[in-house]
């Protein structure tokens, strides 16, 4: 069968859409442990940021509202990182800001963009883990070649360095 150069193209060139395996495109995974405890970091500092700007905002409304706000404003600081994470997780972008910054984007396992009901569950499973193990359940990931920590594993989740801006670099032989 006779392809043209364009179809031959289309068959070498790189799916970003789904995951390969790390034995095959390590370039998806390589120093994604540091990447992500970075990414976490910076995660913090937005969180806190938008703790701050939410707080402020919440004792404004409670004068306003002679405190009968300020109980539902804590309830909602206090889910605050939840939903930081699983809305950016489960979002388009399919990271949280941090995540961008440092160039990582997740996936499920099958390569496609997590769901927020999936977001949401791997997002508790960290903040559960961490609760329970005092961060040192992230030396799971040094076990692994994908850099993968057990809320990954457990909720069928992978985070993989963000290539598609080297589409277009790729280039083609014929």
């Amino acid at each position: 069968m006779n392809m043209s150069a364009s179809e031959m193209q289309r068959e070498d060139r790189w799916d970003f859409h789904t995951i390969p395996d790390s034995l095959n495109r390590v370039e998806f995974y390589h120093g994604i442990r540091f990447k992500r405890s970075l990414a976490y970091l910076l995660d913090l500092f937005f969180i806190a940021l938008l703790m701050l700007v939410f707080v402020l905002t919440g004792i404004f409304f409670s004068v306003i509202s002679f405190g009968l706000l300020w109980t539902p404003f804590m309830a909602v600081l206090s889910v605050l990182p939840v939903l930081y994470h699983t809305l950016l997780i489960g979002g388009p972008a399919q990271s949280t800001w941090g995540m961008r910054l440092m160039g990582l984007k997740t996936y499920n396992w099958h390569g496609a963009a997590p769901s927020y009901i999936q977001a949401l569950v791997v997002t508790v499973a960290f903040y559960a883990s961490i609760a329970f193990t005092s961060f040192l359940i992230l030396l799971v990931s040094i076990f692994n070649s994908r850099g993968r920590c057990l809320h990954d594993l457990l909720c069928g989740i992978v985070v993989v360095n963000d290539l598609r801006p080297l589409e277009d670099q790729v280039t083609y032989q014929n």
